[in-house]
């Protein structure tokens, strides 16, 4: 309430002859965070439930639709005003609840159809959006075409040309992300994608006229270029001019999987739509089985086309208090030894010494200041030179996609840079070197710049959800959020990792960070040849050995060493030992080890 601010600035008023911003700040922040814990505890405002057909995307909202939909429940002439303006014809044995959900259903369809012939490449023939969904996926196109616009009318302007340059609103489809390091491969070794563009230029070619020809293009767009693919991989499959039409977005991924194309011959048979639609597609399916052809013919063992991907959600722990200045350092250790040998016996000194050093602005910026580098100077270049797409970057609230390949090295990439621990890693033409809170990135050989993270005090949290890029990515997201909320009830400075698999059963895990280096290199032995078998033996009587972890320990050892190198021993007895230290049951050590399985065997391996 404004009043206790005015009480509180009154009391400042009599002890201090000229108060500023700093007598106040540290309590200021006090009763701005109480107060927002307040309305937390009040919970969310209850939602009427929305009627009719659910956003396909969300799920919770109903979809827009050109109807009064007031009107269509209560009023029957404005049922039947719209059915004759539509020119629809029903059964005429339906009643009026039948005629209103037949209008409906029907308008529904036909809008949506319309709307996704009005947005080619945004919005498909079978979605059907939400107020809220559909401004989420059309705001980013409609705010770069008006800044393209302000960029050809302020043609000096280095701020416009530079955003239009950069900004890019497109994000690839999961099953591009997922199986984008097969596409990696194909480009290193040099496999030709021309096939694909001469194809559509021979279908482009063959359009009647331009309405024919204008016809093909938005079909394709439509159905088989996405705007963005993911951002490592600078190469294009199909050219961006064709005959005379321009591709803004490149050739879809996904198409690459076996099931895509019987997949959408089955969509097309069901909306009856299988003549001149699928012929055009049966063309395109040739030319990328030429293709695949080739690539097994150069990759050899090397072919091979991961289905998972992994949604991460990465946060920040205790930034509340950080923020509240609870991990500030005492006052005593702030100023430098000599200076505190010279005050010790101060009276006044000595009441305040071990007092934590008051909150500041200075403090919040320099919060403000790393949180803000780590997010634009570090998370989008880690996870992008390893085949991710960063959702967004907020500071200490992250969200990207990723195919599984180098999964546990981003992840513990990630969580070092942010503390700023002792740390290098070379990604593309940069270096990260890490130390003391601080990092210096180097481009190209050169010291770049110099920014300060949170410091070694700080820790971060991660939830992990693996699933097959068919799955719906809002539970995809939805499983992400919640294992980053276990990693947090589990103690914080953890990774939590939930597997689902396309059968729809779950493997999970919550793991301390030092423990994700242990799946890395129990990943990385697998992908040389060693079999985890013995793993999947051990966990059928794994309700047992929870209760006898020594027995467990012994038993892991004796049925994984068998006919072992001295190598992969060794290592079997650094994951006892990594067990043993962090505490972990048997139950979430072995699920942790298979969930290493799982992604050593979706990279490819044997």
């Amino acid at each position: 309430r404004c009043w206790e601010f005015g009480r509180l600035w009154n009391q400042i008023k009599a002890r201090v002859k000229k108060p500023n911003i700093g007598d106040t700040y540290a309590l200021l922040v006090e009763m701005a965070q109480t107060g927002l814990k307040a309305l937390k505890y009040r919970g969310k405002p209850a939602f009427a439930e929305e009627k009719w057909q659910k956003c396909s995307l969300c799920g919770e909202r109903s979809a827009l639709i050109d109807l009064d939909l007031d009107k269509l429940e209560s009023d029957p002439n404005y049922v039947n005003e719209t059915i004759k303006k539509f020119e629809y014809k029903f059964k005429d044995d339906l009643d009026e609840k039948g005629r209103r959900n037949a209008l409906y259903y029907k308008r529904l369809k036909d809008f949506w159809k319309k709307m996704a012939g009005a947005f080619p490449g945004h919005i498909k023939e079978n979605e059907h959006l939400c107020a809220v969904c559909l401004v989420k996926r059309l705001a980013p196109k409609v705010i770069y075409e008006s800044v393209k616009e302000n960029a050809k009318n302020n043609q000096k302007s280095p701020f416009f040309e530079s955003i239009v340059k950069e900004f890019d609103y497109h994000y690839p489809s999961t099953g591009s992300i997922a199986i984008s390091p097969f596409i990696k491969k194909t480009f290193d070794e040099r496999v030709d994608f021309s096939l694909i563009s001469e194809t559509i230029k021979d279908m482009l070619e063959r359009g009647s006229d331009d309405n024919g020809r204008r016809k093909i293009k938005n079909f394709l767009d439509a159905h088989f270029t996405e705007g963005r693919t993911v951002p490592a991989i600078k190469d294009r499959i199909i050219d961006k001019h064709i005959a005379v039409e321009r591709f803004e977005g490149d050739f879809e991924l996904e198409w690459f999987y076996d099931e895509s194309f019987p997949r959408f011959y089955n969509e097309l048979e069901d909306k009856g739509e299988n003549g001149q639609k699928r012929q055009w597609a049966e063309r395109i399916e040739q030319a990328v089985q030429e293709i695949k052809k080739k690539a097994k013919e150069i990759l050899g063992e090397k072919y091979h086309l991961p289905k998972y991907y992994a949604a991460v959600y990465l946060d920040g722990d205790h930034l509340g208090k950080w923020l509240r200045g609870e991990f500030a350092p005492k006052i005593e250790d702030v100023f430098h030894p000599d200076f505190v040998k010279q005050v010790m016996n101060n009276e006044h000194f000595k009441k305040i010494k071990n007092l934590k050093r008051p909150v500041t602005p200075a403090i919040h910026r320099a919060i403000s200041s790393a949180l803000r580098d780590f997010a634009l100077e570090v998370v989008p270049y880690v996870v992008e030179e390893n085949l991710g797409v960063v959702v967004y970057s907020g500071g200490d609230d992250t969200l990207f996609l990723m195919p599984l390949e180098n999964l546990f090295k981003t992840l513990m990439a990630l969580r070092r840079l942010y503390s700023g621990e002792q740390f290098v890693i070379k990604l593309g033409n940069r270096i990260f070197e890490s130390d003391k809170g601080f990092i210096k990135i180097y481009e190209n050989g050169e010291l770049k710049e110099i920014i300060r993270v949170m410091g070694t005090k700080a820790t971060l949290s991660a939830g992990v959800a693996i699933a097959h890029y068919l799955d719906p990515l809002d539970v995809t997201l939805s499983r992400a959020k919640k294992a980053l909320e276990e990693a947090k009830e589990a103690g914080r400075n953890k990774a939590a990792f939930k597997v689902i698999l396309h059968s729809g059963s779950e493997r999970k895990a919550v793991v301390p960070w030092n423990f994700v280096e242990k799946m890395e290199v129990f990943r990385t032995e697998i992908s040389n040849g060693f079999s985890p078998r013995f793993l999947r033996m051990l966990y059928g009587d794994i309700d047992v050995y929870q209760e006898i972890p020594e027995a467990f320990d012994a038993e892991f050892l004796k049925f994984g060493s068998r006919g072992q190198s001295k190598d992969v021993k060794l290592l079997l007895c650094d994951l006892i030992d990594a067990r043993k230290d962090n505490g972990l049951p048997p139950g979430e050590f072995v699920d942790a080890l298979l969930i290493a399985d799982f992604v050593a065997r979706e990279e490819g391996a044997k």
